[in-house]
């Protein structure tokens, strides 16, 4: 396999922040200070704060292409933060906005529909996309369990969509402003801003769907009681870095055309040239695709997306690597050790699951174990604080995969045996 000789800093990933939340608004901003009449100079602060809160709306919209180069920077689980965050702060600058600085007829009117959107968008993605907020509000989980039964994962996704019409509402609320729209400059940079943002996320969800990666099911089989192990052939995807996912839809089924992110839990060639997934049943999707995956089944694929080699990558070579994993978590971490084989490099696992069946490929993380001079621990239930806190290691780098719970579990204990961040690696699907 190709190495990743790219050795990025995180600082890029603070930049990229910094530059969505501060520095790409300030040329609209600039344009409406420099054009904006001396009359409503006082009413500067809270038309800075719209301004801010729709650019970071178009943002909101443009990661939600996915961008592959941003990809290589932060990871999709950090687009998707950034994301969130970005919404959640627009909606806070918009609340500022409308309390501090009212408006009239048609621009009232859509200046209000398009909060109200915003609300509910922000509140739909707390709810049924942030996973991590269970740990922290454990009846959301309950919550979220009943919305989806009512509301499958597909039209979850249109309703996140619905981004896009409070975009367009806010977009006209700011036109219809009387002493808005005669600032040609301004409205002529806002409006061809957007229309650019809009144009561009039609093409790439259109792209998606006429132009994926198309591949089919080679295989299915349960593995436990909840999970399912599916081979893919994709002839287009004949390689990806170690600990890599993607995202699958099944176009031919029913409820299964939204695509859905998946951890390959193997290295090219290792299984021809099939890409192998263990599915836990976790959400109406997943359960679909454990009742009716089988051979012959086609596949569409985006990807492969994901930083497990690149963080690598970015740490000294002969650095030891210590793998805390639970339950299927472990998908992206058997690929990735299996290539670090033959380096001569100490790995330590440990791995722990629910129950016994959930311990997947322990036979394949046996053999790695005693192939080398590895250190494997697999066990049935969690392991205590002072089990987890064994394994820290001088010079170590730290790989987190598993439940959200866990993970942030693990990175707290990690902290306060003084690890630095910058060594933890962990890319949760909890968007």
């Amino acid at each position: 396999m190709k190495r990743i000789a790219l050795r990025r800093s995180p600082i890029q990933a603070v930049l990229v922040w910094v530059a969505a939340f501060v520095v790409v608004p300030i040329p609209f901003t600039a344009i409406l200070w420099a054009t904006l009449g001396p009359m409503y100079r006082s009413m500067l602060t809270p038309i800075t704060a719209g301004i801010y809160a729709y650019i970071w709306m178009l943002e909101c919209v443009w990661l939600g292409c996915r961008p592959r180069w941003l990809d290589r920077i932060i990871g999709l689980p950090g687009i998707y933060v950034l994301h969130g965050v970005l919404g959640t702060g627009a909606l806070a600058l918009v609340i500022y906005h409308q309390y501090v600085l009212p408006s009239f007829g048609p621009a009232k009117t859509t200046g209000e529909i398009a909060f109200w959107t915003l609300v509910g968008i922000v509140a739909l993605a707390l709810v049924m996309m942030a996973d991590w907020l269970d740990t922290l509000v454990p009846p959301l989980a309950t919550v979220r369990s009943w919305l989806e039964r009512v509301f499958r994962h597909e039209f979850t996704v249109w309703l996140h969509r619905i981004v896009l019409v409070a975009v367009v509402l806010a977009c006209l609320h700011f036109n219809l402003v009387f002493y808005i729209k005669d600032l040609t400059a301004f409205i002529v940079t806002m409006d061809v801003t957007t229309g650019l943002v809009l144009a561009w996320y039609a093409w790439v969800k259109l792209r998606d769907r006429m132009f994926a990666a198309r591949g089919k099911v080679v295989s299915a089989r349960r593995v436990s009681s909840d999970i399912v192990e599916i081979l893919v052939d994709c002839p287009a995807m004949r390689s990806w870095e170690y600990g890599n996912f993607v995202f699958l839809r099944l176009p031919h089924e029913r409820g299964m055309h939204g695509f859905h992110p998946f951890s390959i839990a193997n290295l090219p060639g290792e299984h021809g040239d099939a890409m192998r997934f263990a599915v836990r049943i976790n959400g109406d999707f997943t359960e679909r695709l454990y009742r009716t995956a089988r051979a012959g089944m086609r596949v569409d694929v985006i990807g492969p997306f994901g930083m497990y080699e690149r963080f690598i990558a970015r740490h000294d070579a002969h650095a030891p690597i210590v793998v805390y994993a639970g339950g299927v978590g472990i998908t992206p971490i058997i690929p990735t050790i299996m290539a670090l084989s033959g380096t001569n490099r100490p790995v330590t696992v440990m791995y722990t699951a629910k129950r016994a069946d959930d311990l997947l490929y322990a036979d394949e993380l046996r053999k790695w174990s005693a192939s080398e001079a590895h250190t494997l621990h697999m066990q049935v239930g969690r392991w205590s604080k002072a089990e987890l806190a064994e394994q820290i290691t001088d010079g170590a780098i730290y790989l987190i995969a598993g439940p959200s719970g866990m993970i942030r579990d693990v990175r707290r204990m990690l902290l306060r045996h003084g690890v630095p961040g910058s060594r933890m690696f962990y890319e949760p699907f909890t968007w």
